[in-house]
């Protein structure tokens, strides 16, 4: 599958964990693979040569693998990258829960805490700031969850450049548009409040 995507596709485009959302024109892979998906493990090399792919993305991932797997993923995502490729994540963001925990309740806050409450909590059913802040942190499998500042370093030290954060769906690249999907799980107003998105580049030569 892998080697009929390359020679089918001139823009070579790699979606890591793909899960219920693959998209047209990429190379979906997941843990869970199906006869449209790729096994792949983001926590393993990259089954692809240097410089050989335009984009690799990644939504609500990149924060269930450790922070030293997370740092090995994105060396080998630059390495399989071309020059002047681009790499996009999706992924929860820390300063949205200090912000919630830390400032004064507003309305949107407020449904914020009901929604995680009464759908992800079991016990205790109290709606509280620590509740759901614990509960961001400790379920589903969070590892690690990243700002934009740690982001920037991490992508930096892995050799990218010009870390920018932009908004879910939105990018100057038309190919790294309306790409995320968490927002029909979540709802976009919420997704909005937690998501960060940032982007990256592999230096031209």
């Amino acid at each position: 599958m892998i080697k009929r995507y390359l020679a089918a596709n001139a823009s070579k485009k790699l979606q890591i964990g793909c899960g219920k959302n693959p998209l047209t024109g990429w190379l979906n892979t997941d843990l869970l693979a199906n006869q449209n998906v790729v096994y792949m493990d983001a926590t393993k090399p990259l089954p692809f040569s240097d410089n050989s792919l335009d984009y690799i993305y990644s939504e609500h991932i990149f924060e269930h693998i450790n922070y030293q797997a997370g740092s090995k993923f994105l060396k080998e995502s630059h390495r399989v990258l071309k020059p002047g490729g681009r790499i996009r994540i999706a992924t929860p963001d820390m300063a949205f829960l200090i912000r919630l925990y830390s400032q004064s309740e507003t309305d949107i806050s407020k449904r914020y805490f009901k929604h995680t409450i009464d759908r992800f909590v079991q016990e205790p059913k109290f709606c509280a700031r620590a509740v759901v802040v614990n509960n961001f942190f400790y379920s589903w499998g969070h590892q690690f969850i990243y700002d934009f500042e740690t982001l920037d370093y991490t992508l930096r030290n892995a050799g990218f450049l010009n870390t920018i954060q932009v908004k879910p769906q939105e990018s100057a690249d038309h190919n790294l548009r309306n790409l995320e999907s968490h927002g029909k799980i979540l709802g976009e107003e919420f997704n909005l409040l937690e998501t960060i998105v940032v982007e990256a580049e592999k230096a031209s030569p």
